[in-house]
């Protein structure tokens, strides 16, 4: 019974990456008529305490295992996508993205600044390649 809880986790898991990766993807790829340079980052939320921390300070539900976020580094501000996107499309979820850029929807300003980015996982952490 609990291979089958860890195979559904490591399941939604690779799902949610999946999205993650063909969201960037599109991000980079779409041409951008905002003449803005996007960037997109993984950050597993359980692994850093100070990162969560801001996040929920900024309007990521308290329980939420997925959530995508638009920074913006000079001015800094942060714009969370509502709840129910957490588990929407890569198309959805790129729509969002480029109405937070735009200024569509208003991002929020950041006033003390970002937490440290921790450092990049290693690759015995990282998921097989396979499992995309």
């Amino acid at each position: 019974k609990l291979a089958r809880v860890q195979e559904a986790k490591f399941d939604e898991l690779m799902g949610t990456l999946r999205t993650f990766v063909a969201t960037s993807t599109m991000l980079h790829n779409v041409p951008n008529d905002l003449g803005l340079e996007m960037a997109c980052f993984w950050l597993r939320l359980g692994s850093d305490s100070e990162w969560t921390t801001f996040l929920q300070k900024h309007g990521m539900p308290l329980l939420a295992s997925v959530a995508y976020v638009a920074l913006t580094w000079d001015p800094q501000t942060i714009a969370i996508a509502p709840e129910h996107m957490a588990h929407g499309s890569n198309i959805q979820l790129q729509g969002w993205f480029r109405s937070v850029a735009s200024g569509e929807k208003k991002a929020k300003t950041v006033n003390k600044g970002f937490p440290a980015l921790p450092p990049p996982m290693s690759l015995s952490d990282a998921p097989a390649e396979s499992a995309l």
